[in-house]
């Protein structure tokens, strides 16, 4: 059996996923398209990246400092943003209407920031499941793991050159 921290995503399950993402606009909010991509691009802990305040960013010299106090090792670090990146988190400066969180709460909440089940939720009902508030639902990769392996089929046609993979664009979703 497949263990969730033994398993990575194949380039193929990533473009399938933000492929599907990109076709159901209707279902995955821009802000949760960006903060999946994000994860992707950045490697770092979902509570980590949820929880970023601007401060924290200086997109001019591109670069993101993560402090030590809201690292889960304890450790800050300095993570390097790609020009991509950058326009992302331009983008989401905009939509976070001002806030000090670059995802800021959308509802009620006891924390300003976004939910920590928020993506596990959207992941799961674009693929067709809903969950019941009381679950503690499963992470949003191991979810994603089991989704994807269900939903690549052959009527799904996914361009994937076997010499360079391509890269996932947010653009235009």
């Amino acid at each position: 059996m497949e263990k969730s921290r033994e398993r990575a995503l194949t380039f193929k399950e990533l473009e399938c996923f933000f492929k599907i993402m990109r076709e159901q606009p209707e279902q995955v909010s821009r802000e949760n398209y960006l903060a999946c991509a994000l994860l992707v691009c950045l490697g770092v802990r979902k509570q980590e990246l949820i929880q970023a305040k601007w401060h924290e960013f200086d997109l001019a010299n591109a670069i993101w400092k993560l402090p030590k106090e809201r690292s889960k090792t304890g450790q800050g670090f300095t993570i390097p943003l790609a020009l991509p990146i950058v326009e992302w988190l331009e983008e989401l400066k905009v939509r976070s209407c001002g806030t000090e969180y670059v995802f800021p709460s959308r509802r009620r909440s006891k924390n300003p920031y976004m939910g920590a089940d928020t993506l596990n939720r959207a992941i799961s009902k674009l693929f067709g499941i809903e969950q019941e508030k009381a679950q503690t639902p499963p992470t949003s990769w191991e979810r994603l793991s089991i989704l994807l392996y269900m939903t690549l089929d052959a009527h799904v046609e996914v361009f994937y050159p076997s010499s360079k993979p391509q890269a996932i664009s947010p653009k235009g979703a």
